[in-house]
């Protein structure tokens, strides 16, 4: 999923917008809606089950292509595709279809697609999932969008009947003298994508990054401007959605070359007092953080000389409220946002469903109250339970302490690796968590009781 964006001439912007200037057709104002991707990985939990959200595109799967045995140049093409379960609560659904080849797909493509969406429109019928449509997600380079137009074209022949057709789009697509219009045509909807750009598309004008020289892990969000952007947009006269970042980063600076990671985070680097912290804000209000090792020191598998750096890219409630508000701007034909991703619990620094919702607006609950989750543990002779803690403020600027309160003492608890948790006394535990920490939930490990205990916790800088 890759994205761009371009130089707007002011005169473009003027009638364009969703103000239209005097004697323009008013665009219509069509329903708006709030949205998540459903990716690779995404779980639903008990916990991130929180309101029932208007719309969720899931990965149903991905298009691939090959080679036929008996002829080296025929293609022999595949869609994996299945219904996720469980999926969560929305008033409709979306199967997305991603193709990770950066060109238009061949027409020969088209009967795997239409099996494909056959195949989960049944399996939506099955467990009665309200099917909207499909999105193919294809970053085909913007020399080919008319290329791309003819194969949409083919693909809307053979998309079932009430299907709708969403794709998603790379801010360079809408530069002037693009095949954009002819690709707005055959579809239902398109939804540009406000994160993650390339070297030229960060080049262009009409949005901003904000990278420092000394950023070596590149923002992900880049700021929506409004104006500039819904006058690029509305022109097509066709319904769109913004895709807006809820997700962050980490890498590994050593020896003057990056290494990105998926396992390393915040909380993990930030108890480690060999490490030295400075932050950053970026225009679009996500948050940089740079731990620069001081001493050599340890992490999991991997070892950290003097000097090494462990960059992250943070999301954050104001870059998620800010990308929202300039989204609702653009008015028009604009319908909603599709915030990336729903996440992986545990697993990937990101911001919960209910922590995007409240920020945007659309949700009252206390995303910041305390709540510790005693599972049992499963023991015979005493009684033992793995003890969660949820709703950590891992946006927090400061340390925070957490004090977790047991009716009977503990015999002894067994501390889960890496986690700053200890007893204070026979009854409580303490729990130290540093600043941006970025962890929502915390498995603490193990607690051992002479009978049935009930818990509590209490937050405090």
């Amino acid at each position: 999923m890759r994205r761009t964006a371009v130089f707007l001439p002011v005169l473009l912007i003027i009638g364009l917008t969703s103000c239209a200037a005097s004697g323009q057709t008013r665009a219509p104002s069509p329903k708006w809606t709030v949205g998540f991707w459903f990716w690779e990985g995404s779980e639903v939990t008990p916990e991130s089950q929180g309101p029932q959200i208007d719309s969720l595109y899931f990965q149903a799967g991905r298009i691939e292509q090959g080679l036929l045995p008996f002829n080296v140049r025929a293609e022999n093409w595949f869609v994996g595709s299945q219904l996720p379960s469980p999926l969560p609560q929305a008033k409709e659904y979306w199967m997305v279809l991603r193709y990770e080849t950066q060109r238009v797909p061949a027409l020969s493509a088209i009967p795997a697609l239409a099996e494909s969406f056959k195949r989960i429109q049944a399996e939506a019928r099955r467990r009665r999932v309200s099917l909207s449509g499909v999105q193919l997600d294809i970053d085909a380079p913007t020399g080919s969008l008319r290329e791309y137009a003819a194969f949409l074209r083919e693909v809307r022949k053979v998309l079932p009947n009430g299907m709708q057709l969403s794709i998603t789009a790379l801010l360079d697509w809408f530069r002037d003298g693009t095949g954009m219009p002819e690709v707005t045509k055959e579809v239902d909807e398109f939804v540009p994508q406000f994160y993650d750009l390339s070297d030229s598309e960060r080049e262009h004008r009409g949005i901003s990054i904000g990278v420092t020289q000394s950023a070596d892990l590149r923002p992900i969000a880049a700021r929506i401007d409004s104006q500039v952007w819904g006058a690029r947009f509305n022109k097509y006269g066709k319904r769109y959605r913004i895709g807006i970042s809820s997700f962050g980063r980490s890498g590994v600076v050593s020896g003057g070359s990056l290494q990105v990671y998926g396992d390393l985070h915040p909380l993990t680097v930030g108890i480690n007092s060999a490490f030295s912290l400075q932050t950053e804000r970026t225009p679009a209000k996500e948050l940089l953080l740079k731990y620069r090792a001081i001493r050599q020191t340890t992490i999991s598998y991997a070892t950290f000389q003097v000097g090494d750096l462990i960059e992250f890219v943070m999301p954050t409630s104001a870059a998620v409220r800010d990308a929202y508000d300039n989204s609702k701007r653009m008015g028009g034909y604009c319908a909603g946002v599709i915030f990336f991703r729903w996440p992986v619990p545990d697993q990937e620094i990101a911001l919960s469903p209910d922590e995007v919702l409240h920020a945007i607006g659309m949700s009252r609950a206390d995303v910041s109250a305390p709540l510790v989750v005693a599972k049992d543990g499963g023991c015979v002779a005493v009684e033992c339970v793995d003890l969660h803690l949820f709703n950590v403020d891992g946006q927090a600027n400061s340390r925070l302490r957490y004090t977790l309160t047991s009716s009977v003492p503990f015999e002894y608890f067994l501390p889960e690796k890496n986690i700053p948790v200890g007893l204070s006394n026979p009854n409580e535990l303490e729990i130290v968590v540093p600043p941006f920490a970025g962890a929502r939930h915390l498995y603490l490990g193990r607690g051992v009781t002479a009978k049935r205990s009930e818990f509590s916790v209490t937050k405090e800088r």
